[in-house]
């Protein structure tokens, strides 16, 4: 009797330790599932991280452009092995033209991450979560698909590249014969003292600052108006914007509005 009550003694411990293991095999592919968007230790794991990270941060601008100037924003930084800066990167010049013309020239900035790991095998370029191609700098106000952020990836074998820039937009308004062109942009800009910097754990601030305005006059010609753009590090021709419908002769302010968002820690 003893003997038998001794064998299903051990069969329940058994039991209890298949199913102590299986549990502790579930949790570590959970895990590994979890955990490339909490930190990196490999390779892969520190690409997804930075995914993770460049779209909290697309996220919260994204938001801050809707915000008040002085408006904050924070995200919580968790990389190992990654390099932060804020460059001018980007440079866009917009000319706009009627019967006269005037060209506009800004850099819009550049937020960007390199990671020297050990990738083997890989070698692929994509924008982050939409995709979107860089056809454009400036966006029409009224475009249904209009994308705010632009973040992409650059991974190689042997190290990657992560950066990020906002387009602008143009807000075209006429109001009782008055017609009125805004040409808003969005600049990363920083403090020369916070970047380049190397931090496994840090929290970026993410401040809106107050727009510049510079005011200009354009007279439409029998075509209206029309907007032109060109941008450093851009492969594909961007578009052109005619605005036409508006009286030859008739002068249209142009606002070019540049609004920064800092990049702090």
């Amino acid at each position: 009797m003893k003997l038998l009550k001794n064998r299903k003694a051990a069969s329940n411990i058994v039991a209890t330790m298949l199913i102590f293991t299986m549990m502790v095999v579930s949790m570590a592919l959970l895990y590994s599932r979890i955990s490339p968007t909490v930190i990196g230790y490999s390779a892969e794991t520190s690409a997804n991280n930075q995914e993770f990270i460049f779209l909290n941060i697309e996220t919260q601008v994204t938001r801050l452009a809707t915000l008040p100037p002085s408006s904050v924003a924070t995200v919580n930084v968790l990389s190992n092995g990654a390099r932060y800066d804020v460059i001018n990167g980007k440079n866009v010049t917009i000319g706009v033209g009627g019967a006269n013309s005037t060209l506009y020239a800004t850099p819009l900035g550049m937020f960007k991450a390199y990671l020297n790991k050990s990738y083997q095998d890989v070698s692929r370029s994509h924008y982050l979560a939409d995709g979107l191609e860089e056809n454009t700098m400036l966006m029409n106000d009224s475009s249904s698909n209009y994308v705010f952020g632009i973040s992409r990836a650059e991974i190689k074998v042997g190290n990657a590249t992560y950066w990020q820039y906002f387009r602008g937009k143009i807000s075209f308004i006429q109001n009782n014969g008055i017609y009125t062109l805004n040409i808003i942009f969005y600049l990363i800009r920083s403090n020369a003292a916070d970047f380049p910097l190397s931090l496994a754990q840090w929290v970026l601030k993410l401040r809106r600052g107050e727009p510049t305005i510079t005011s200009t006059k354009i007279q439409a010609n029998v075509n209206g108006i029309t907007v032109n753009q060109t941008a450093t590090h851009t492969d594909t021709s961007l578009e052109t914007y005619n605005f036409g419908g508006i009286p030859a002769g008739t002068v249209v302010t142009v606002n070019f509005i540049e609004i920064p968002i800092y990049y702090e820690i």
